[in-house]
């Protein structure tokens, strides 16, 4: 059995990264430029320096989810900082399985939250996750939801 499956999260290429934050660097600046050139109201400078500061921002975040022997695991990186969090298999009540043509989606549905955790995994059969959830938790309830009902 495999170690881990790969869910959908939320990684932009490089490429698109890269011209993210240049493309807030060069409108922070020229915001920047404005401001200190004491020309025209607060209208000409704040929308540059909002816009551009949320691209560079948003270049860097990073979010990836995986199933493993540990459970769901769920990593976020906003610019080399951030946490791992782990939802345990032991906390899980439930998880409802969703079959689609392009992957699985999956509810997690846990003690205590009454909304659960959803997550898609693009290309991975809903038997492989009812066999991994077998393997690692095998009191754990799984049911089979079909997408058209």
């Amino acid at each position: 059995m495999e170690d881990e499956l790969r869910a959908e999260g939320i990684l932009l290429p490089k490429w698109l990264r890269c011209i993210g934050f240049l493309m807030g660097a060069v409108l922070f600046s020229d915001g920047l430029r404005r401001l200190f050139s004491f020309t025209g109201g607060m209208a000409s400078h704040i929308p540059y320096l909002v816009v551009g500061a949320a691209c560079m921002l948003i270049a860097g975040y990073e979010r990836e989810m995986h199933l493993s022997k540990e459970g769901l695991v769920r990593r976020t990186m906003f610019w080399g900082i951030g946490g791992r969090d782990v939802l345990p298999w032991d906390t899980m009540k439930e998880i409802a399985v969703l079959p689609s043509d392009r992957g699985t989606g999956v509810l997690f549905t846990v003690e205590g939250n009454a909304k659960g955790v959803s997550v898609f995994f693009p290309g991975v059969g809903a038997e492989r996750i009812g066999a991994m959830a077998s393997e690692h938790a095998a009191d754990l309830a799984v049911v089979l939801r079909d997408r058209r009902a």
